[in-house]
């Protein structure tokens, strides 16, 4: 099983890593990598909201997998609404990890990799700070080694996320226990292709 710190935010890490057979081909120690997004999409219990901006980056630190990390430079997520309310999406952790354990959707293209994010823990205020709550868990994702692309589509049916710590300003929309779906398209951009299985 391949663990691959991935994607963190608000001052944290989006890190992905090569494995041991391709570090030195894929993975160079100084590059700075950003992962970018104009489509972020959440909903919890047919609650929507979007963001139009989530722009990651930061620089890989020298080592040798599961060593080797990318360490975030900036994390800034914009133009987040729920129902025409701004929304102020925060994370309580530093790093998400990327578990690529799945190994390739296609043996014969060998380009995307499934796996999951995991470790997410992200804080969600909107209406004022009136409704706020936590989500935690994981999501699944596919990142595309060809266009360098890494796709989250988490559903609610899934289950992989978690609604908790919810106010009582989100009026029961909104509750602790109830499944959350989260899904972006982020084009990840580096001097040296990232490979993850």
């Amino acid at each position: 099983m391949r663990k691959i710190p991935a994607i963190a935010a608000a001052g944290a890490t989006f890190a992905l890593l090569a494995v041991p057979s391709l570090a030195s081909a894929t993975t160079t120690a100084g590059d700075v990598y950003s992962a970018t997004s104009s489509n972020v999409a959440f909903s919890v219990n047919g609650q929507n909201m979007t963001c139009s901006a989530a722009d990651l980056g930061g620089t890989v630190q020298s080592g040798t997998a599961p060593a080797a990390t990318v360490e975030s430079a900036r994390s800034t997520w914009g133009g987040c609404l729920y129902s025409g309310q701004n929304v102020a999406v925060t994370f309580n952790n530093s790093t998400w990890d990327l578990d690529a354990a799945s190994g390739y959707t296609s043996a014969a293209t060998d380009t995307a990799v499934l796996g999951t994010v995991d470790n997410v823990d992200a804080h969600v205020s909107t209406l004022g700070g009136l409704c706020s709550f936590n989500v935690t868990g994981s999501a699944q994702v596919t990142f595309n080694e060809v266009t360098q692309t890494l796709q989250v589509n988490e559903t609610a049916a899934h289950g992989g996320l978690t609604v908790n710590y919810t106010s009582v300003g989100c009026f029961g929309l909104i509750s602790n226990g109830q499944k959350a779906s989260f899904s972006g398209t982020f084009a990840v951009s580096a001097p040296h292709a990232v490979n993850v299985a």
